[in-house]
This record gives C-alpha cells, sequence and structure tokens, in this order.
C-alpha cells in the first residue's frame, strides 16, 4: 500500500557512492516473506512491526548512474506473491559517481591593465562547471569571496583586496561539489595562464637634479637648443 526510496545524502533525492539507500513499504495483510532488490543487488529487509518493511543497501560503485531501479517481492501466508518495482508518492533516487569538474577558469582584474591590483580594485575569478554544482567556496588571498550563479554553470568570484592582504601573485582556491555530494578536485590555477599581480605599494618619491644650459642663447625657464 506504501512504497518509499530515499537515501541518507544531505540532498535525498541524490546519492553517491557509499550512500546508503532506504526502501520503506506497507502492505494491507500478513507477509510470510519478502525481499528486495535495488539495481538487481540484494537489499537488508528489516521488519519495522504492524507490516511494515524497510530495506538498506549501501551503493559500491558498481551500479548504473541515474535513477535507480528497484524490485520488491513479497509472498503472503497463502502462498501468493506479487512484486512492485515503482514508489506510491512519486519518490526517486538519482545516483551520481562521477566528480565534477571546472573549465574556463579565469582571472582577471577591473584595473586598467587586468593582470594587476591595487587596493580598491576588483579581482574576479569566472568558471564553468561541467555540471549543476552546489555554491562553490572561493578564497581569494586567503580571503572569503562572494560568489555569483551567472545561469548556465557559469560562476564568477569577486573579491576587493584592502591594505593588509599580501602583495604578489594572487592566489586563490575553487572548493565544490555536485548535488550528489561528490567532491570536485580543488582548483588553484587558471586553465589559461591567467593571473593578476596584487601590489599596494605607491611607488618612490623621486627629485629631478637642476638642468644646465651651456651655450646658445640662454634664457631663464625656457629649454634652448644646445
Amino acid at each position: 500500500t506504501y512504497v518509499n526510496i530515499v537515501s541518507n545524502n544531505s540532498n535525498s533525492v541524490y546519492a553517491k557512492t557509499g550512500d546508503i539507500v532506504t526502501l520503506t513499504m506497507s502492505y494491507d495483510e500478513d507477509i510470510i516473506f519478502t525481499e528486495s532488490f535495488i539495481e538487481s543487488n540484494a537489499a537488508i529487509n528489516t521488519s519495522l512491526g504492524g507490516e511494515q518493511f524497510k530495506a538498506e543497501y549501501i551503493l559500491s560503485g558498481n551500479e548504473p548512474e541515474g535513477v535507480l531501479d528497484f524490485i520488491i517481492n513479497a509472498t503472503d501466508y497463502m502462498g501468493n506473491s506479487g512484486s512492485y518495482g515503482s514508489t506510491t508518492d512519486g519518490s526517486q533516487i538519482t545516483y551520481d559517481k562521477t566528480l565534477p569538474q571546472l573549465t574556463n577558469v579565469n582571472v582577471a582584474s577591473n584595473n586598467a591593465d587586468i593582470a594587476w591590483a591595487k587596493v580598491g580594485d576588483t579581482i574576479m575569478i569566472s568558471f564553468v562547471s561541467n555540471e549543476e554544482i552546489l555554491i562553490p567556496t572561493v578564497s581569494i588571498l586567503n580571503q572569503v569571496s562572494i560568489v555569483s550563479n551567472l545561469q548556465n554553470n557559469n560562476y564568477v568570484a569577486v573579491y576587493a583586496p584592502n591594505s593588509s592582504d599580501i602583495e604578489g601573485e594572487v592566489n586563490f582556491e575553487i572548493q565544490f561539489s555536485d548535488l550528489a555530494g561528490n567532491e570536485g578536485t580543488p582548483i588553484t590555477a587558471s586553465t589559461n595562464n591567467t593571473k593578476v599581480i596584487f601590489d599596494k605599494t605607491p611607488p618612490a618619491d623621486f627629485t629631478v637634479g637642476l638642468l644646465t644650459p651651456t651655450g646658445g642663447n640662454q634664457v631663464d625657464g625656457m629649454w634652448n637648443s644646445t
């Protein structure tokens, strides 16, 4: 009378390798036997009392990606058997075992020379993911940046450096994971060799020596031909 499927993933409609998938079911009469299979793999069935059961299975990584298939077989005390392969509440689990990846990682600033940045400028890191991901965490100059989703898996992280930041080539790190919680390899360099140098030190003051003309028509405050 009731079939539900859920995972212990933080996003319960997704699952990654190592997650536990749980089928919960209720029958309208006494059952003498029930067994469950998820992607043809036997799950561990447990009676919850009152003709309610659960079946748990840990994803090993050998299962195909996508919406998980299952089958429940049951037999009542009179020997009547039945099989069920769909939920009654529309629940389903999407299995994702592939790590997400980032492409087109670009570093620039809004300075007149985009390869340099000074105090008050904005440093921007743009990137594209190959699948839908959770909002990533991006540090720039070891500081947390503001990340925006520009749609279609395009993201940009921005940070305005200040006088307490360390000068030199701007370091950054992008940490990200997909909707199933698969964590991508952290990114610490651009994919197109772009970089930004942070410079917060004004150039040193300098002085100009005297200009002494020799020969020709000497006129104070003006250059002459010699």
